[in-house]
């Protein structure tokens, strides 16, 4: 568990120093980062994704959202 997070729904993960993370299936990985929404495990192009807000103080909100550059400070929201 990492300092300072704070996960709260069903499945969420904070797992970034400082995330939070609520919905439902939701991942913040990323330092700082927030996770919120629906999320989940989905397949494009044969290619799976988690729904999670990745690098550093990305933020993520909606259905299924995912930020993945490695850069921080990234936002995706909707579907």
């Amino acid at each position: 568990m990492s300092l300072y997070t704070h996960a709260e729904g069903n499945s969420t993960v904070a797992s970034g120093e400082a995330s939070h993370a609520e919905g439902q299936n939701t991942i913040a990985e990323g330092m700082c980062s927030h996770a919120e929404g629906y999320g989940g495990a989905y397949t494009i192009n044969n290619v799976n994704y988690s729904c999670k807000a990745a690098g550093m103080s990305d933020h993520i909100e909606g259905y299924q959202c995912l930020t993945t550059s490695g850069q921080p400070g990234n936002h995706a929201e909707g579907y």
